[in-house]
């Protein structure tokens, strides 16, 4: 969000998220801004925003990015691990069936009162007899429904939801230690492909929106000249590549 002057000089940039920000397509380009708040929207100006972003080829025209189609994937492992805490928080009992071969079926107020007592006696944490085997009537069996799955069963998941979003990120996961033949040649080699191939695109790619839709707001030096907005190289170089052109020289 640009802060301008009473002069309309931009003077400030505020950080927003990119879901509070709707473009509003005209003619097949924005228009304006719609901010969304807690009581309400209001209409921007193109100059009040800067916007950066790497658009969903399947949606150019909103604040989506590529990021979007995975949040599936994020939600089905945040919901995994809730659910996994309330099984380990809950006695990390599985669900139980009880069947009688003689048809009895108890009421409400009984099923009740056997799930109070069950839970008093053989809770794993809290239970006065945990320890204790349990001793059913005649007739019964207790079946474990497995279908809601356990912890063990979900870190393949865990692990594939996790490499889709470092790929997603373009995050190599030998810049996390992740892999177990790492050295130093493979790390530099990881550090060097990732600034290149991930974080300088990102940075070339906010310059190039700062240069576009903020620099073009102040006044330009002269019609052949026009302020650009630059960084600071920060790639490491290739030391040994370095080290022989030195040898080259000094011969």
């Amino acid at each position: 969000l640009v802060v301008h002057d009473p002069s309309g000089m931009p003077v400030n940039l505020q950080m927003t998220q990119p879901g509070t920000f709707e473009p509003v397509v005209e003619g097949g380009r924005i228009a304006g801004y719609k901010l969304l708040t807690a009581t309400g929207s209001r209409t921007l100006r193109p100059i009040d925003v800067v916007r950066i972003w790497e658009p969903d080829p399947y949606e150019l025209f909103t604040s989506r990015g590529v990021m979007v189609r995975n949040a599936t994937k994020l939600n089905m492992e945040s919901h995994a691990l809730k659910h996994w805490e309330k099984f380990y928080e809950n006695d990390a009992t599985p669900n139980l069936a009880l069947e009688s071969d003689a048809g009895e079926f108890p009421g409400p107020a009984d099923q009740e009162s056997i799930a109070a007592s069950w839970r008093q006696k053989f809770n794993r944490r809290f239970g006065r007899m945990k320890l204790a085997p349990a001793w059913i009537m005649p007739g019964w069996k207790i079946k474990v429904l497995n279908s809601q799955g356990d912890a063990s069963a979900g870190v393949a998941m865990l692990e594939q939801t996790s490499r889709q979003t470092l790929e997603s990120y373009r995050v190599s996961p030998t810049l996390l230690g992740r892999n177990q033949d790492v050295n130093r040649a493979a790390a530099e080699t990881a550090r060097f492909t990732f600034d290149q191939n991930t974080i300088e695109p990102r940075t070339r790619q906010i310059a190039d929106a700062l240069t576009a839709q903020l620099a073009s707001q102040y006044e330009q030096p002269n019609d052949d000249a026009r302020i650009v907005v630059k960084y600071k190289p920060f790639i490491a170089r290739d030391k040994d590549f370095d080290l022989r052109q030195e040898e080259v020289d000094l011969r």
